[in-house]
């Protein structure tokens, strides 16, 4: 009614959700060119990403998410993709899960994480949430157990061109530092 246009996209759930939605927005804004380099430069990257870890010989480890969100984060779920890429197979899934269904302490258990990813926090100590989670008796037993790795959220819960950068910090979580992440930077288009 105040004469703005209006654009609405439903939240991504892929890599080519993500593009979608760059190049939609671009349109929009009638920068289509700079909306291309910004999918070309991610591309890039998501390639560069792919054939780094196509080389690994190693077994996937599974890497479980821990999030308050406890039905998120399964296939169909952005982070489904992101921890694929990244060449972890995720915990949800091998839980038996899809995105939506609430992560149990049995899925967990079933799924018998390497690791374990969770938020970090402002202040770098486990949050209430975190040390009730993984106090409980039932996960003491777990090899991810003491392998509990806190990622900033903007890796975890990653929808935007940016997502090169979350998928190598979830494989430097898994494997150890296989990309330099002292460079990142946000991708523009100009």
């Amino acid at each position: 009614s105040l004469g703005y246009a209006v654009v609405v996209l439903k939240g991504p759930s892929s890599v080519e959700d993500v593009r979608h939605d760059i190049l939609r927005i671009a349109e929009v804004l009638g920068e289509t060119e700079r909306g291309r380099k910004v999918v070309k430069e991610m591309d890039r990257q998501l390639a560069e990403i792919d054939e780094t870890l196509s080389k690994r010989t190693d077994r996937e480890p599974v890497g479980l998410l821990v999030s308050q969100m406890t039905s998120w984060g399964g296939p169909g779920s952005i982070y489904d993709e992101l921890a694929r890429r990244a060449r972890v197979k995720n915990g949800i899934a091998e839980a038996g899960l899809v995105n939506g269904q609430e992560l149990t302490k049995e899925g967990v258990l079933k799924a018998d994480p390497d690791f374990f990813l969770v938020s970090a926090t402002k202040n770098g100590k486990p949050s209430k949430f975190q040390k009730e989670w993984f106090h409980d008796p039932s996960m003491q037993h777990m090899k991810g157990i003491h392998h509990i790795i806190a990622l900033p959220n903007r890796y975890i819960y990653c929808a935007s061109q940016n997502m090169p950068d979350a998928i190598k910090a979830i494989a430097n979580a898994a494997y150890g530092p296989v990309f330099d992440k002292t460079q990142e930077k946000l991708i523009r288009g100009y």
